[in-house]
């Protein structure tokens, strides 16, 4: 396994296509603040910010990348939306008067096809991340 001694992240029960499973969780931090070295940093890709998921984070962090493991990818990063919760409504409001109440993230989702229980779950990390190293 390419990623022997290290994290990976498992199946616990058979999922289904297009299921959202996890936040990307971090510390937001532009590009100029990216650290080449770690291990849990994942850039966004329409605007110059990323997520360091190095100290803190969610399950998330833990997925390898397919390459030596599947044939393809069977989870991916998307872009999320959901509204703020309605207890936190009026603070956001107050905060940001005119704004949609809505939080944006990167999560985790599966893909096309159904994910057995016990099976890796592993993404493509992406030709900038192997060129970088």
């Amino acid at each position: 396994h390419p990623a022997a001694g290290q994290y990976g992240l498992f199946a616990c029960t058979r999922i289904p296509p297009r299921t959202a499973l996890a936040p990307y969780l971090g510390v937001v931090h532009t590009e100029d603040e990216s650290r080449e070295e770690s291990e849990y940093d994942l850039q966004l890709e329409r605007i110059p910010l990323g997520i360091d998921a190095t100290h803190a984070g969610s399950i998330a962090r833990f997925v390898n990348d397919y390459r030596g493991i599947l044939v393809r990818p069977n989870v991916f990063f998307q872009d999320w939306a959901a509204p703020v919760a309605a207890e936190h409504r009026e603070a956001f409001q107050r905060a940001c008067p005119g704004e949609e109440a809505i939080v944006r993230g990167i999560g985790l989702f599966t893909g096309a096809h159904w994910i057995e229980r016990d099976q890796e779950l592993c993404v493509s990390y992406g030709k900038g991340f192997w060129h970088a190293r």
